[in-house]
């Protein structure tokens, strides 16, 4: 090969790479100043990955399965490793060389400049493509959100397209290939919900390739185009089968898929799904006036984040605010629209999204009605519970749509329509320059009309008021009225305060609200300036591209020249944008609000004095577990030297290493209530350094969130014991749990019920509830007279006077007492016993409810198995058994019994049946499902050793299947370069000759 000449041939693409590479090293220039990006969900990550890690550094294994997140779950969607996969290999690879977020960022450039190249754009022109769907502002919140794995899928798509139309517009052979190879890329990068919204546009664009090839009787080149994809993507499926066969496995089993349980966490029926419930898929859904951030990056406020700290924070100065509304306003969120919270607007670049209509106009081809067609479709499924029918219809008619949530995600395959469509119309005006003078009515129309919709977004601001605001006078006015209601006669009197009154409480909590409402106002006068501000920088970006563009239909100024300017326009309109999210600011502390110190990172979490009171307890109790944490901590010493760490990042990783010792030698829980059971639930804080109840994961497994909704969120202290929750941390406080039942016990009576729905309810209080009053009783709104129920359901009373009372059931009530719920003379419900109310001659308490125990969950004794799991038991035992862990690891457990006769036991870990067995005295034995999520074994009388053990038996076919769809990969691509080679050489031949 002539390399001279190669290089000759290619070098604009060497160009377009040397390019890629100065603008991300630019933008991203502080990854390479000794900082890392800060990353919420990748310091959420360590703690889910915290266990796995810590095996992997110190004692060279590769579990399968975690203890510290949720009591237990497969590491399949959290931290896997799989052997034979050449796309995981590649994505490594680059992730070494170029560390995250540059390397995704690059890999976004290069993967659009292969679509532009596969399609023969231009390729000044795929550059400027390359950069528009690169700095696309959700990109760029993605990378700082820690959204890696997104980020990477969203970079292959458009070279996954362009394989794919290649394929069938070029060269079927060669395309087959390509799709093999992206599509491995694509599905390795693991982010299964965007390459499944892939799929969406790529069956548009092969019906119409079909449809085509059927009108134009090439039914022929059809076939062996979409033979070639077929076979492509089977191939990447091999690749990545170990990958996708355990992930099937997990999904079975997690939250996405589907419910066990007939009835909400309130008692309310519903119907059992295979799928995530609707509320929870379109709790993300965008507000449809936030579509027009496509085109305006503010007209929504920006990010969720106050106004103090960013980049709008001398809006209030500015604007001369005064009082509360300077006060408070900048303190409140920017983000005004309907989403629980937002990184930042869907900025596709008002002249990028300008270029795509345009396109409408003067590229007038399927494919780019297709790529509109699809924007508009994926645009209205964004909407979600905006647009209820339409989103219904996908959740039960389309295949999978319902295992996935955060509708708004689709909105990544209108990024890549919207600039492919950019790039033809570029291509279209490069490729027509000598008929474009012909059109110029055409242009200025299109563009008279995209002006015209900018000036109606700039004047339809709306109330610049959003949930959020709502939310704080609510839950402001909620606690104002708690005050007021709790306070006593005296203190009342005192302030003037007749709590009887109820415009006289109006009129004071309406009082206290007004700094409130001040301050709210003050934030809707910032976000109405936002608004006006982010919109007039459209219009004039907008006019500058009219400009630029119109040089082409009036003037002879070389086309390049004009390309050049548009692509220099797109960079300044976007980058300011996106500083907003990577930037280098600095907050009043003098920090990079974005940036940390680069040895923060791996290592990101402190301990709490609450995390050192556990483990001063713990080696205490057991002075041999200094040893273990000693051997720990001189690990991360010497981790942390060989990374060149000092100070802080020292400590950091001494202090992960020591716990993580402490946490492999024990096996107990933690549970963080330092807010409530929902932080608990949304944080893997605890889990990075202890064996953790709770944890954050969106793909949970089903049992431990339906015990979370209707048992662990109400406080159920019976079912914190079964899980052998031995410590609770409440701020920088700990509580012991001395009730906590430890690793096994051995039970007396086995309550054996038919159905998930009778364990959940089985694990909770139940009670009979008697109406006695003059008003009506509603149990999950309906009325009752005499009826059982349990401690979660929704329980109301509608007195005579028309005002419902919430009630809750109490915890307190023994099997065979009754008690009474009753209002007093405030109208305040109180619960007392039946002798009190016979004794109140006065009337001061009006009785409404009867509430007798029927029935209360025992584990330490009972234990509640369904009647699939049940067969052989019998029902009772004596209970007489001592049950000792002798060692743990996260996919093997052993423990010694002794038994007086045989006996029923009860294990604190989490029941999964795809992968963990159990033996005893080597022996196989069956494991039993107890107490809806727990392992139970029967064992004879005498000592044993019981050893629970996590094998995946399918794990070598799976990988063996990955490596050879990775050897046949690679096969192909050397055959194709050496075929290629022999051609070159051979045309090269015959030209000499014939010469």
């Amino acid at each position: 090969m002539d390399i001279k000449k190669f290089f000759k041939k290619n070098y604009i693409h060497f160009l377009a790479v040397g390019l890629f590479f100065v603008v991300g090293f630019s933008y991203f220039s502080m990854q390479y100043s000794g900082y890392s990006l800060i990353q919420g969900d990748i310091e959420s990550h360590k703690g889910m990955a915290a266990e796995a890690v810590y095996h992997r550094d110190v004692l060279k294994e590769s579990p399968k399965w975690t203890s510290s997140m949720f009591g237990g779950m497969p590491l399949t969607l959290i931290s896997p490793k799989h052997s034979g996969n050449i796309g995981e290999y590649i994505i490594i690879g680059v992730r070494k060389i170029f560390e995250l977020p540059l390397g995704s960022f690059l890999l976004h450039l290069i993967s659009f400049y292969i679509f532009s190249v596969l399609l023969r754009i231009k390729p000044v022109i795929g550059i400027i493509g390359a950069f528009a769907f690169a700095f696309a502002s959700y990109e760029i919140q993605i990378l700082q959100a820690g959204h890696n794995t997104k980020s990477l899928a969203v970079a292959f798509l458009p070279a996954v397209l362009g394989a794919f139309i290649y394929t069938f517009k070029s060269n079927w052979k060669i395309g087959g290939i390509l799709c093999a190879l992206f599509m491995a890329l694509e599905v390795a990068a693991s982010h299964p919900q965007v390459t499944y919204y892939l799929g969406f546009l790529l069956l548009f664009i092969g019906i119409y390739f079909g449809v085509d090839a059927f009108k134009k009787k090439e039914l022929k080149r059809f076939g062996f185009g979409a033979g070639a994809v077929v076979l492509g993507y089977v191939l990447a499926g091999m690749i990545n089968y170990s990958h996708l066969a355990g992930t099937n496995d997990y999904v079975n089993d997690s939250i996405r898929g589907g419910s066990d349980i007939s009835f909400t966490a309130k008692g309310e029926e519903t119907q059992k799904t295979d799928g995530l419930d609707i509320e929870y898929i379109t709790n993300w859904s965008l507000d449809r006036g936030e579509t027009f951030t496509f085109v305006s990056p503010y007209v929504r406020g920006s990010h969720s984040g106050s106004f103090e700290n960013s980049r709008f924070s001398e809006l209030a100065e500015n604007l001369e605010l005064e009082g509360e509304e300077a006060s408070i306003g900048p303190q409140l969120g920017m983000y005004w629209g309907q989403q629980p919270g937002v990184a930042g607007p869907f900025y596709m670049g008002v002249i990028v999204v300008f270029l795509a209509l345009l396109a409408l106009v003067f590229v007038r081809k399927p494919l780019t009605y297709i790529l509109f067609g699809t924007s508009v479709l994926v645009l209205l499924l964004s909407w979600g519970k905006n647009l209820m029918g339409l989103t219904e219809f996908f959740v039960n008619n389309v295949p999978m749509y319902d295992k996935f949530r955060t509708v708004t995600i689709i909105l990544v395959v209108m990024e890549l329509c919207i600039a492919v469509l950019a790039v033809f119309l570029l291509q279209y005006l490069y490729d027509n320059r000598d008929a474009l003078k012909e059109k110029k009515t055409e242009f200025f129309a299109a563009s008279g009309v995209f002006v015209l919709l900018l000036i109606i977004v700039k004047f339809s601001g709306g109330s610049f008021t959003g949930a959020s605001d709502d939310s704080i006078l609510a839950r402001q006015e909620a606690t104002i009225r708690y005050q007021i209601k709790t306070m006593d006669a005296q203190t009342a009197a005192q302030n003037g305060i007749d709590k009887n009154n109820p415009q006289i409480v109006n009129e004071i909590v309406n009082r206290q609200l007004e700094p409130i409402r001040a301050g709210i106002n003050g934030a809707k006068k910032m976000r109405k300036e936002m608004h006006s501000m982010s919109t007039t920088r459209s219009l004039l970006f907008t006019f500058l591209a009219i400009g630029v563009l119109a040089l082409l239909f009036f003037s002879n100024v070389k086309s390049q020249y004009v390309l050049v300017a548009i692509g220099v326009l797109i960079l300044a309109d976007l980058i300011p944008v996106n500083r907003n999210y990577i930037g280098n600011d600095e907050n009043t502390n003098g920090d990079y609000v974005h940036w940390m110190e680069k040895e923060l990172k791996k290592y990101p979490i402190a301990t709490t004095a609450a995390d050192r009171q556990i483990f001063d307890m713990e080696t205490q109790d057991n002075p041999n577990l200094l040893k273990v944490t000693k051997r720990g901590e001189d690990f991360g010493k010497r981790k942390a030297e060989e990374l060149g760490y000092e100070g802080v990042g020292v400590d950091r990783a001494m202090d992960f290493y020591k716990f993580r010792a402490l946490a492999s030698a024990t096996n107990y829980r933690v549970i963080d209530l330092s807010s409530n059971w929902n932080g608990a639930w949304n944080s893997s804080r605890t889990s990075y350094l202890h064996k953790s109840l709770g944890g954050y994961h969106p793909a949970k497994l089903r049992m431990i969130q339906s015990l979370f909704d209707f048992h662990l969120s109400n406080y159920n202290t019976k079912v914190m014991d079964m899980m052998n929750v031995k410590y609770v941390i409440r701020g920088e406080q700990v509580e012991t749990n001395t009730a906590a039942l430890g690793n096994g016990w051995a039970v007396k009576t086995v309550k054996k019920v038919k159905s998930a729905d009778d364990e959940i309810k089985a694990l909770g209080k139940g009670f009979e509830l008697k109406n006695i009053g003059q008003g009506q009783l509603l149990v999950n709104g309906k009325p009752q007279t005499k009826t059982a129920a349990y401690a979660f359901q929704n329980i109301q009373y509608v007195l005579t006077t028309g005002d419902t009372l919430p009630l809750g059931l109490p915890n307190d009530i023994q099997v065979g007492s009754e008690q009474v719920i009753a209002i007093n003379s405030n109208g305040d419900p109180i619960l007392t016993v039946p002798q009190q109310l016979e004794r109140d001659t006065l009337g001061a308490l009006q009785g409404l409810i009867n509430v007798g125990g029927t029935s209360s969950f025992n584990p330490k004794d009972e234990v509640i198995v369904q009647e699939a799991f049940a067969k052989g038991l019998e029902d009772s035992y004596s209970g007489e058994a001592t049950v000792e862990m002798t060692n743990f690891n996260p996919d093997k457990i052993e423990y010694n019994v002794d038994a007086k006769g045989k006996q029923l036991i009860v294990f604190s870990e989490i029941y999964y049946g795809d992968g963990w067995t159990a033996t005893v005295d080597g022996k196989a034995v069956d494991i039993r499902k107890v107490n809806y999520l727990l392992r139970g074994l029967e064992v004879d009388g005498g000592t044993h050793k019981v050893v629970f053990e996590f094998q995946e038996a399918s794990n070598t076919t799976r990988s063996a299947i990955s490596w050879i769809g990775s050897l046949v990969l690679i096969l192909l691509l050397l055959g194709t370069i050496v075929m290629q080679v022999m051609d070159t050489r051979k045309n090269k031949e015959l030209k000499e000759t014939v010469e």
